[in-house]
């Protein structure tokens, strides 16, 4: 036992005066004090060294665990992150996602320790829906580690394409997980349709419409609000929509409002006095001059009525009242009314 710890004694010296290395590295140099330590001897040494478990100690095995779980929307991984000088909430279903999921609340939402998580808010959230928190354990990324590598993920995409987030996003959705097969990517294997890839995927050609006009005639266009009696506005076809539509001054118009006519009409000069009922024309009001008086239908005054016309007309001055004006007076401040106020000459109208 004299023996055993002094050997342990000689192994602890060594360790601390070679810097505190692993097992291997401390045998190596106990070997050249004395070739008769075990490794065994200088293992149990180094495991029970206070500074080597409190200063930076060697990594330990645990049984590792798996984040998925065998329903979608069964859990919800949640954390913020941060891109740019803004926040963003992120929501991944830990489920298989094999279909769209199912609308309403999670059974449970696993997140981190933000203050943002352990408010008030969110637990009265989750008490309302009946939604279990779990919260992965602090500075331990691991523990909701799908989130985090998500967060990575986005971050290198926006990095190195300078694109926006939300197109990072979209990027991160259709990527396939194994990198070959389009069924694996997030989209496709939640959405019932295949996502098109901007940029990739060319856009489908328009067909052939089979359509009555063509560009350049001359049509007729119904006008908004129209009635029985309203006629329809001139207009040129600029293109073909379908064979129910076309584009009108570069407004779609259905057929139903368009009708087909002939060259559009010149417009003359009417300067020469000839009538045209097609042509549009400036008419002139006629003035009609009427006697002042109306007529006399006794025939002994018509000739008093003549020679009145033909004297030259008296000019009249304008007719003012005879009626003396007088000022209002006021009722309730009259003298005689006893009022408290008198009511003198010019302060009333």
């Amino acid at each position: 036992m004299a023996a055993d710890g002094s050997a342990e004694q000689r192994i602890a010296e060594i360790h601390h005066t070679a810097g505190h290395p692993g097992v291997r590295r401390t045998h190596y140099f106990v070997k050249q004090s004395d070739c008769q330590i075990t490794r065994r001897q200088v293992q149990a040494v180094v495991r029970n060294c206070e500074t080597c478990k409190s200063i930076d100690p060697a990594p330990i095995k645990w049984r590792r665990g798996c984040l998925s779980v065998e329903r979608v929307w069964q859990r919800l991984a949640m954390d913020v992150t941060h891109v740019g000088g803004h926040s963003y909430l992120t929501l991944i279903d830990s489920g298989p996602s094999r279909s769209i999921p199912v609308r309403g609340a999670p059974e449970e939402i696993l997140a981190d320790n933000d203050t943002a998580f352990r408010s008030r808010l969110l637990e009265q959230l989750a008490e309302r829906w009946n939604v279990r928190v779990r919260f992965r354990c602090a500075h331990n990324p691991s523990g909701n580690d799908i989130v985090e590598r998500c967060h990575r993920t986005v971050k290198v995409i926006v990095a190195r394409k300078e694109c926006s987030v939300p197109e990072a996003v979209h990027l991160y959705n259709i990527t396939p997980r194994d990198d070959c097969n389009a069924e694996t990517a997030p989209a496709n294997t939640l959405y019932a349709y295949r996502i098109r890839l901007r940029g990739i995927d060319a856009r489908a050609p328009d067909g052939h419409p089979q359509s009555q006009y063509k560009v350049g005639d001359h049509v007729w266009v119904k006008p908004p609000g129209a009635r029985c009696n309203t006629q329809y506005h001139r207009a040129s076809v600029t293109g073909i929509v379908s064979d129910n539509a076309v584009e009108v001054n570069g407004i779609p118009r259905h057929v139903r409002h368009v009708r087909l006519r002939g060259q559009p009409e010149e417009i003359t000069d009417q300067s020469d006095g000839s009538e045209d009922c097609g042509s549009s024309s400036t008419v002139k009001p006629a003035i009609i001059s009427t006697p002042a008086s109306p007529r006399n239908k006794d025939p002994a005054e018509g000739s008093d009525q003549r020679a009145s016309q033909v004297q030259v007309p008296v000019e009249t001055e304008m007719r003012r009242s005879t009626r003396t004006r007088r000022s209002r007076r006021c009722i309730c401040c009259d003298e005689s009314s006893g009022g408290s106020v008198v009511n003198r000459p010019g302060l009333l109208p």
